[in-house]
């Protein structure tokens, strides 16, 4: 909002200093945005006065004379055909500064010097309705009151600051000069005058020229008064001033002083031509669909029933709150004006606007809240402007139709919540005198009731932000919050923490999914009809049947996450998921939800890779002995390249290549590799972290063995094998090489092992070592393995 500093000073016993004002009312909350004056743009702009004027010799259209601007004479050339010797005129020196940035420098004009420039209303920035006497064309003529030399600025009063506030959706009531006023008066601890306006006694009654009907709920209070001998005409020069410094273009005496109003009270007012007002009756009511109405802009209007509007006895007059009708202003020849003065409810103007695309001063204000208990005095300052302009005479009497039933709260003030809110030590006596100057009343019993203007003060929190704001945040003392100790880190959120950054540096990117699926995701997967993932909690307000149930696998989002990125061209991408699974139980409307460690990838991967990865995570939690058992029945899966991590009996999860037609299925032309792991499970199973282990004092011997198997025969049954008759010497094995050729045979593979043997006592001779491989192959044979020739 745009508010003059010399209208709110109006209502301050104070003349603050510019820049302090903008700080204080900030700091108080409602924020300044900044200020400017009119006077910022127009920059050695003198009064002058006309000593003489001449043809110019060399061109038929120019005049040039000279001009007294105070200190002394300067020649000017002009062509305008308005200015005669003895007008006084603004006049732009060299180097003069004029509205939209333009620069004056002196010159020549068709060989005559030219020292300076005679001014128009336009070049100063403003425009005929700021000042109706001065020509549309020619040269602003300034009253007999103004003196040669005096600057510009200075004699139309344009130094006036002009303050841009930011005002919150809680506090309309800032929304006006006397909402600003009073907040300054807290700010500046000074007296907050306002004296109440009185209607002035008129002829007549109203009840015998009007009558008003208030059918729809959509309007709280609606109030009107009327003028009669109404004389048009433009607003005196201050009234203009103050609504062009507000933003608002100045029109006549009567809709000057409904906008004038509605800034000073933030009560948007409308004036009626009570000529178009068919059957003297006003009826607020709900539109009719279909229903049309030219607005003021000249637009067309289609309404239906969820709008209001202001109508007469045949027509609708106005879109209600928001803009009149084309036929409801008010003309040069009007006689009798009906001012409205009304409330209503937020929500249906602000419906109205969007749908309409009309937003203007009074919707704005509707939209957030007016208060209802203004619309009679709103009138009756209308009223008192018009006597004081002499627009009109008042016709006696006030039409009040009120059913907004609001009443304030009261709220206990109680003294040690606010301070322990605040972190002060404040006194009752202090709090008290805060909350009357705010406009609030406090009880005998400490009940503290706010002013119907404040509508964001329900509870007692409400109290104390007041309090806090009007004693200043910047003085609430520093102090460290006492009893307050640091959470510890959870050994479960530590391991958590863990995985993921295993996951990270072995070089697989986090995804987050949502943890919704649909049934479509299942049916990608190749879930059997019976799979228990497709037992699933169903969300009762789905956004839509691909997100209507909560996700037992981590796997479906993953691979979704995967066909992104495959139809972005990424040419290998491995993700991992640390997430939820939701799993519903029996006789419990909660689900149960075990935390899964899900890895997803294709492009420069394969099994081996990815059981590289799995073997890592159960390194890191400290699990030995892990069975990797193969798996052929699941349809999601490869049937030959998919195994069950198992560690004594319980089954921590599954890896392995995903079934040639899964990848498809979510558009991925790439061999894919999944595994899911139960976060549950490992935590709970997890080994103690390692002792100390000291470096070994003897070396190791290195053995390679490339054995003949049948293709069948899973790896880890040949290691179980060599680890039981490696006579307690063998310190590791690890796979290195699978083989398959034509010689081997269709049915048989090689593959090749590592063991590494060392002693902790003694330095192993190869003989010792030759002599546990023998055991080892013999071992071997008895199962059909052989030594590859």
């Amino acid at each position: 909002m745009l508010a003059p500093l010399d209208w709110i000073e109006e209502y301050i016993e104070f003349k603050p200093d510019i820049d302090d004002f903008s700080h204080r009312m900030t700091m108080i909350g409602q924020k300044v945005e900044g200020y400017r004056r009119e006077s910022d743009e127009i920059i050695n702009v003198f009064v002058g006065k006309i000593l003489n004027l001449d043809n110019h010799p060399n061109a038929d259209r120019l005049l040039y004379g000279k001009v007294d601007v105070g200190n002394k004479e300067l020649q000017f050339v002009t062509g305008a055909k308005n200015t005669a010797v003895g007008d006084l005129v603004p006049v732009a020196v060299d180097g003069a500064l004029l509205h939209g940035g333009i620069k004056i420098k002196s010159g020549e004009l068709r060989g005559v010097a030219s020292e300076c420039m005679l001014c128009s209303a336009k070049e100063l920035g403003f425009s005929k309705s700021d000042y109706p006497d001065a020509a549309e064309d020619g040269i602003m003529i300034l009253p007999d009151t103004a003196v040669p030399g005096t600057d510009i600025a200075d004699f139309l009063k344009l130094n006036v600051p002009v303050f841009e506030f930011e005002i919150t959706p809680n506090r309309p009531d800032c929304n006006s000069i006397l909402g600003l006023s009073r907040e300054a008066s807290v700010a500046f601890n000074c007296n907050f005058v306002q004296e109440k306006p009185k209607a002035p006694v008129g002829t007549g009654n109203i009840k015998d020229i009007l009558s008003v009907e208030k059918p729809s709920e959509n309007c709280l209070r609606y109030s009107a008064s009327a003028i009669k001998n109404v004389k048009i005409k433009p607003s005196p020069e201050w009234m203009r001033a103050r609504l062009r410094r507000s933003g608002i273009r100045p029109i006549n005496n009567i809709v000057d002083i409904t906008n004038y109003v509605m800034l000073e009270y933030g009560q948007p007012m409308h004036a009626f031509d009570l000529r178009h007002v068919e059957g003297q009756k006003i009826i607020v009511r709900q539109a009719v669909k279909g229903e049309k109405i030219t607005t003021l802009d000249g637009v067309e209007r289609i309404l239906d029933e969820t709008d209001m509007v202001i109508a007469d006895m045949v027509n609708p007059s106005a879109v209600a709150g928001i803009m009149g009708g084309e036929t409801s202003g008010v003309y040069d020849d009007t006689d009798t004006v009906i001012f409205e003065s009304a409330v209503f409810k937020p929500e249906s103007v602000r419906v109205t606007s969007k749908k309409l695309g009309l937003r203007t001063d009074s919707s704005m204000r509707f939209e957030k809240g007016v208060d209802s208990k203004t619309t009679v005095e709103a009138l009756c300052r209308a009223m008192e402007l018009v006597e004081m302009l002499g627009a009109g005479e008042a016709v006696d009497g006030i039409i009040d139709i009120n059913t907004d039933d609001y009443t304030s709260p009261a709220i206990e003030l109680d003294v040690k919540r606010i301070n322990k809110i605040l972190g002060t030590s404040l006194t009752e006596e202090f709090m008290i005198m805060t909350l009357l100057k705010l406009g609030f009343s406090v009880d005998n019993n400490k009940f503290v009731t706010p002013p119907s203007y404040r509508r964001d003060v329900k509870v007692l929190e409400d109290l104390s932000e007041e309090v806090a704001r009007v004693y200043g945040y910047d003085n609430i003392p520093y102090s460290l919050m006492e009893g307050v100790a640091l959470a510890k880190t959870g050994d479960l959120d530590i391991f958590r923490r863990g995985l993921k950054q295993l996951a990270t540096g072995l070089g697989l990117y986090e995804a987050m999914t949502m943890s919704f699926m649909g049934t479509q995701t299942l049916d990608n997967l190749n879930a059997a009809a019976d799979s228990k993932l497709r037992n699933a909690v169903r969300i009762s307000n789905p956004l839509g049947e691909e997100t209507a149930f909560m996700k037992t696998t981590l796997l479906g989002t993953l691979m979704e996450s995967l066909s992104k990125n495959f139809a972005s061209r990424q040419k290998s991408v491995a993700l991992f998921e640390l997430n939820k699974i939701y799993l519903p139980l029996d006789n419990d409307p909660l689900a149960h939800e075990p935390e899964m460690f899900s890895v997803a990838a294709y492009g420069d991967f394969d099994f081996f890779k990815l059981k590289g990865i799995v073997e890592a995570v159960m390194d890191y939690a400290n699990i030995n002995d892990v069975d990797y058992l193969p798996v052929s029945d699941n349809p999601t899966f490869h049937p030959g390249r998919t195994a069950k991590v198992v560690y004594k009996g319980e089954v921590l999860g599954i890896f392995g290549e995903l079934h040639p037609d899964v990848p498809g299925n979510f558009q991925i032309k790439s061999r894919c590799f999944v595994a899911e792991i139960s976060v549950e499970k490992l935590f709970a199973l997890r080994g103690p972290d390692p002792a100390f282990d000291p470096l070994p004092r003897f070396p190791a011997v290195t053995r390679d063995l490339a054995l003949v198997v049948d293709k069948e025969v899973p790896s880890a049954d040949i290691i179980k094998t060599i680890e039981k008759n490696g006579r307690g010497l063998l310190e590791k094995i690890s796979l290195f090489d699978v083989y398959q050729s034509k010689e081997l045979g269709d049915d048989t593979k090689s593959m090749a092992y590592n063991l590494i043997f060392r002693s902790s006592d003694r330095t192993l001779t190869d003989k010792e070592v030759d002599g546990v491989i023998a055991e080892i192959l013999q071992a071997l044979n008895k199962e059909n393995i052989r030594l590859r020739g």
